[in-house]
C-alpha cells in the first residue's frame, strides 16, 4: 500500500509514511510515481539496411500526460476514496456490530487507511487496571475539581474512539487553560494526543485572515487532530469555530484555484492563559 494512490474528493493523494499524512499528487510528483508500476516509453522508427524497425526508448511521462491525467475521470474514477488515516490502530464497529481494532492497510468499509506503527496493545488489561493507569498519569495535574479531570480524559477517548463514531458525528474541541504559566495545559494536551498520533506538534493560532487556509490544508491531509498552543488573549475566530462544529469542510487546495469537499476529522485543541473564548467557543 506504500505506492498506492487514493482519491479525497477530486484531488488524488498518497499516504506518506514518514509524516503519517495524506499528501496531494502534483503532476511533477505523478510523473515518476508511476514508475513503481509501469514503463513510459516512446517508439522510434528506425532504418537496418532495407528494414525499417521500430524501437522503443524509456522515458518519464512529461509534465502536461501527468497533469491531464489527474484531471481525467477514467483516471480518478478508479482510485479508492479516502476519509482518514489513523496513525495506529483503532477501534471501529463494523456493520454488523462487532468491535475491532483496524488492521494496518486500507479499509473500504469506513475509507480508512491504518499505519502500522508495530503498536501491540495489551487486549488482556481489565478497566481497572486501565483506570489505575490513567489516574497515575495524571496524578500530579493541578485539577480544580473532578471535571477538569473528565474533561481530559474525554479529550483522550475523543482521539482514541474517533473511528468508532458515525459518519458525520461532531467530534468537540477541547480548550485548556490555566491562571498561571508551567500548570500543564499543554502537557494535558499532549497526554490525549500522543498515545494515538505518537507525537504532539503544536503551532500557533492563526491570523484571522490565514485560519480558512491553516484548516484547510489539515483538513485535506486529513490530520486527525490540530493543536494551538499558547494563545494569548481571547480564544475567538469564525473559521476556527465553523471547522469544529461541521463534519464537513470545503475549502481550496493551497496553490490552486480548484476547490474541494472533504469529510472533517481532525479534533482541534488549544491551550492559553487566562484567556476567554466567545460566546460560539
Amino acid at each position: 500500500s506504500k505506492n498506492k494512490m487514493y482519491r479525497r474528493d477530486r484531488s488524488p493523494v498518497h499516504t506518506n509514511e514518514d509524516r503519517k499524512r495524506l499528501d496531494v499528487v502534483s503532476a511533477e510528483m505523478l510523473r515518476t510515481w508511476v514508475e513503481f508500476h509501469l514503463v513510459c516509453y516512446k517508439e522510434k522508427k528506425m532504418s537496418d539496411g532495407d528494414k525499417e524497425i521500430t524501437i522503443t526508448i524509456a522515458r518519464t511521462m512529461n509534465t502536461d500526460t501527468a497533469r491531464g491525467s489527474l484531471e481525467s475521470l477514467q483516471f480518478l474514477n478508479q482510485l479508492p476514496e479516502i476519509d482518514r488515516v489513523n496513525e495506529t490502530q483503532m477501534p471501529v464497529i463494523m456493520k454488523n456490530g462487532s468491535l475491532e481494532l483496524l488492521k494496518p492497510g486500507y479499509f473500504p468499509e469506513r475509507r480508512i487507511y491504518t499505519f502500522d506503527d508495530g503498536l501491540k496493545l495489551d487486549d488482556s488489561m481489565t478497566l481497572a487496571q486501565a483506570r489505575e493507569v490513567i489516574d497515575e498519569l495524571l496524578r500530579y495535574f493541578p485539577f480544580p475539581n473532578q471535571r477538569s479531570k473528565s474533561a481530559l480524559i474525554a479529550a483522550g477517548l475523543t482521539m482514541f474512539c474517533a473511528t468508532m463514531l458515525p459518519k458525520g458525528a461532531i467530534r468537540p474541541g477541547f480548550i485548556f487553560t490555566a491562571n498561571s504559566v508551567s500548570a500543564g495545559k499543554t502537557l494535558g494536551a499532549k497526554v490525549c494526543i500522543i498515545p494515538v498520533v505518537g507525537s504532539a506538534a503544536t503551532r500557533t493560532f492563526p491570523r484571522k485572515e490565514e485560519a480558512k487556509k491553516v484548516l484547510d490544508i489539515f483538513a485535506m491531509q486529513a490530520s486527525s487532530y490540530i493543536f494551538f498552543d499558547n494563545i494569548r488573549g481571547k480564544i475567538a475566530g469564525e473559521d476556527i469555530e465553523q471547522f469544529i462544529s461541521s463534519p464537513i469542510v470545503k475549502g481550496r487546495i493551497l496553490g490552486e484555484s480548484r476547490e474541494f469537499v472533504v469529510e472533517n476529522v481532525a479534533t482541534v485543541f488549544m491551550t492559553g492563559n487566562q484567556s476567554t473564548t466567545s460566546p460560539d467557543m
